[in-house]
Order: C-alpha cells, then sequence, then structure tokens
C-alpha cells in the first residue's frame, strides 16, 4: 500500500466514525452487559459496561451511548 492508499484507509475510517450515531437502542440480553440493538437478529459478544444508577433487568430495552470506540449502557427506557 502506497502513501496514497494508506491516506485515502485513514480519511474512510474516520469518516465512517463520525457518520455513527452518538447513541443507540437495544434489549439488554445478560447481566453482564451483552445486549441485542435494534434492527439486529443477536446479541453482541461484546460486554457494555453500564453506570453504577442502572440497575439491569434482563429484556429490557436500553439506551447506550458510544463513547470513544465503545459503548457504555446509560439505563433502562420505559
Amino acid at each position: 500500500m502506497d502513501s496514497l492508499g494508506f491516506t485515502s484507509l485513514i480519511r474512510d475510517v474516520v469518516q465512517e466514525e463520525k457518520d455513527r450515531p452518538p447513541f443507540a437502542i437495544g434489549k439488554l440480553e445478560s447481566f453482564d452487559g451483552r445486549v441485542r440493538f435494534d434492527g439486529e437478529q443477536r446479541a453482541t459478544t461484546k460486554r457494555y459496561k453500564m453506570l453504577d444508577t442502572y440497575t439491569p433487568a434482563i429484556g429490557q430495552r436500553v439506551l447506550l451511548a458510544r463513547v470513544g470506540g465503545s459503548y457504555v449502557i446509560l439505563g433502562g427506557i420505559t
């Protein structure tokens, strides 16, 4: 890969990150922070962190905020 190709790749990655919404909604699938995001068929294998003030309830819809390259569960949606 030459420098022009590398620059183009980096530009695409940065643009994809900018295009991602700052919040997401999903359903809590396990007490360890696995979530099934709206529109997805399966729960994530990744375990997302939760705010200490949130008491998890399996099956509850949750709001997640994008922080860095990941998400944090903010709380349940009623």
